[in-house]
């Protein structure tokens, strides 16, 4: 039998390969990662009106106090945001914002916003004026204090608005 040289040349090479073992072992590493994003979770009470008797009495102001809950990841500080709602003056800004429910025929009724009891720090929809909150990776309740300025003059019915609440870390 007479080889060519192209079959003898893949013949030298095929022998040349390494062929696998058959008999015992070998380790190798697999690298495993994951990227965790952080959650957060809002939680709003359910819509609950604010009686208001005696709005048209200017020394009179109707408050009240709402609880959000909140869950930001363990051991992580976020910034909670409210936005300056559905119905803002137009003189409002996300810094300083003027908000306002309306009945729905064209009446505005002013509210406010504010993250202490004492009603002195307004709310707001700028990391200047948004509530810092550390994370404990439960819900907490965070407290939006409202206030009704007393003396508006505005017909009898409902008022309503919607405030858009932003949690970011």
């Amino acid at each position: 039998m007479k080889l060519h040289p192209s079959l003898l040349t893949f013949l030298l090479l095929v022998a040349s390969f390494p062929t696998p073992a058959m008999a015992g072992s070998a380790d190798a590493n697999l690298n495993v990662s994951a990227s965790v994003v952080p959650s957060i979770i809002i939680v709003p009470p359910p819509p609950a009106p604010i009686p208001i008797e005696n709005v048209t009495d200017p020394s009179t102001p109707a408050t009240a106090t709402v609880p959000i809950a909140i869950t930001l990841p363990d051991d992580t500080t976020g910034k909670i945001k409210i936005g300056e709602g559905q119905n803002p003056a137009p003189v409002s800004t996300n810094n300083n914002p003027v908000r306002r429910m309306t009945d729905g025929n064209g009446h505005y009724l002013l509210y406010e916003l504010y993250q202490d009891e004492s009603k002195t720090t307004i709310w707001g929809n700028t990391d200047d004026t948004a509530l810092s909150l550390s994370g404990t990776g439960s819900a907490d309740n965070v407290n939006v204090h409202i206030k009704i300025p007393g003396g508006q003059n505005v017909p009898a019915g409902n008022y309503q608005d919607t405030v858009l609440v932003t949690a970011t870390l």
